[in-house]
């Protein structure tokens, strides 16, 4: 039984059944930091980096239900043959905002070291959100649909955000000791 489908909503009789439902969940993170701050060592082992920046950030996430066969039926149409029904969810958040944090690291010898990484967030954007779903019949190979919800709407707001990371790392100079190489596993 789909538990998404708005169906029952506009008055539907009985149980609503689907032969197959898939669901795809995509989710696009992009951010982008700058930052100011500066290294030090805080003992022979520890060494620090305070920082400060600000973050732009961009989440982008479609969830799609495909419902197919089944006892799909808008109460507006007569016939009850089965179609396929979709519903898909579109959430875009785009904000910009302050960071700060704090980098570690523990260094172990012979260029091996643990680190823990800080960097909490907050960042002020916009939601735009989209709920569609429509209907096709699932013989025939028609394409034509109805198209029975399509909502849009924008929601100001400030989300927190926090960075964590924690790992082994090894560092060492190469190239006559001009470059410096870190490799990390976290």
């Amino acid at each position: 039984m789909p538990i998404w489908a708005a169906f029952q909503q506009f008055g539907v009789a009985g149980p609503i059944v689907a032969n197959k439902i898939e669901a795809n969940w995509d989710v696009d993170i992009n951010l982008i930091d700058l930052q100011l701050g500066r290294n030090f060592w805080s003992s022979k082992y520890l060494a620090l980096r305070p920082f400060m920046g600000i973050r732009v950030a961009r989440l982008d996430q479609t969830y799609t239900i495909c419902s197919k066969g089944g006892s799909f039926n808008y109460s507006k149409k007569s016939d009850t043959s089965a179609t396929n029904q979709e519903t898909k969810l579109q959430n875009v958040y785009q904000g910009a905002g302050l960071m700060a944090g704090l980098d570690s690291t523990w260094n172990l010898g012979c260029g091996w070291g643990i680190y823990g990484n800080m960097a909490p967030s907050l960042v002020y954007g916009s939601f735009d959100n989209k709920h569609k779903e429509y209907t096709r019949p699932a013989t025939g190979g028609s394409s034509a649909k109805d198209d029975y919800i399509d909502i849009k709407e924008t929601i100001k707001v400030s989300r927190a955000m926090l960075d964590l990371g924690l790992g082994l790392q090894w560092m060492g100079m190469v190239c006559e000791c001009k470059y410096g190489v870190r490799v990390a596993l976290g």
